[in-house]
């Protein structure tokens, strides 16, 4: 954990900041909190010259932030957001708890997460991430919890992406299935990241993060074979994305995540698609049919009949294929893969 620190402390003196200097500008605009935490990029040693400073107060009986506080000073942009201490420490109680549940009752939590919870998903890894500003990181020891919980959250959102990205390759729609395969790719390699504890929530940084991991010690022996399968997907998706359309990209991403699964021994099932609850179906040219959902709306040509299916959608025809991709698109039809 050192690592973090060494990382902030080395980005702040490129600002002519340091960590205590970090701590009187923030209390200057926040009051006496007791811990101030430096967060996100700088502590991974991923931050550049145009990142901000982001933190994160944690003081007894404080009321949580609606929003963050905007601060500039000494040149440079801070953002800071605040948390009772009773909040975080009873959300990081119960972040490990969900850790310890079979993997896709952790997949259904950490989805709910933001809806049951005072501290968001996001910040509650930045607090776990955090440096505090007298040098310490005072929530690290629940990293391991926060690592199961992004690893079977990444897995869902990865086995998710493939099955869009299959049922866009059969329906013939080459920019959806490239974009759903980016999209399988960047989050399986996040499932090995934070497997090996390196965990942050913002996606634009996996790409990078990922190079780093390959670049630095890399897996661990029994995760060789996944990261190699990864690693593949990832060729594979730049060779569709630059045109190549002998790739099959998504035969790469199925194989990857079988590998990956392999390694965690949690395998997702085969994705299975249900018209969802509550959807409204109704009459519209002939050969078609509206299917609402809240405030959602989609013009299915050919209609939902036949869409509760669970074959490899790989073997679906286009016809099939189609149908269930824009329904799934607006959640008239619900893709499970647990």
């Amino acid at each position: 954990m050192t690592a973090r620190v060494e990382s902030a402390t080395a980005f702040l003196a490129t600002r002519g900041l340091d960590l205590a200097k970090v701590g009187e500008i923030v209390r200057r605009a926040m009051g006496e909190v007791d811990v101030v935490l430096l967060t996100s990029s700088p502590v991974h040693g991923l931050a550049n010259a145009t990142s901000d400073l982001d933190t994160v107060c944690v003081s007894p009986g404080a009321a949580a932030s609606l929003m963050a506080t905007q601060m500039f000073a000494e040149g440079n942009h801070l953002e800071a957001v605040l948390f009772g201490t009773d909040h975080l420490d009873a959300d990081l109680a119960d972040l490990e708890r969900v850790a310890a549940l079979p993997l896709p009752e952790v997949v259904d939590a950490v989805r709910a997460w933001d809806k049951a919870h005072t501290v968001r998903r996001k910040y509650l890894e930045r607090a776990v991430n955090g440096v505090s500003v007298d040098g310490t990181l005072p929530y690290a020891d629940r990293l391991p919890a926060l690592a199961r919980a992004w690893t079977a959250s990444s897995l869902d959102t990865a086995a998710r992406a493939i099955a869009f990205a299959s049922l866009a390759q059969r329906a013939g729609e080459r920019r959806g299935t490239c974009g759903y395969a980016h999209t399988g790719f960047l989050h399986l390699a996040d499932v090995v990241l934070s497997n090996h504890g390196d965990v942050f929530s913002n996606r634009k940084w996996y790409l990078l993060r990922w190079q780093r991991f390959l670049a630095g010690a890399g897996p661990s022996i029994e995760w060789k074979p996944a990261v190699d399968a990864v690693e593949q997907c990832r060729a594979d998706v730049v060779a569709a994305l630059r045109g190549d359309a002998l790739v099959d990209v998504v035969g790469s991403l199925v194989e990857a995540l079988a590998a990956v699964g392999d390694a965690l021994d949690r395998q997702p099932s085969p994705p299975r698609f249900r018209v969802a609850d509550g959807v409204q179906r109704m009459p519209f040219l002939p050969g078609a049919e509206m299917a609402l959902v809240g405030s959602r709306a989609i013009v299915v040509d050919g209609g939902l009949d036949g869409v509760d299916v669970d074959d490899d959608p790989s073997t679906f025809d286009a016809d099939l294929a189609r149908r269930c991709l824009h329904a799934a698109r607006v959640g008239a039809v619900e893709v499970s893969v647990w």
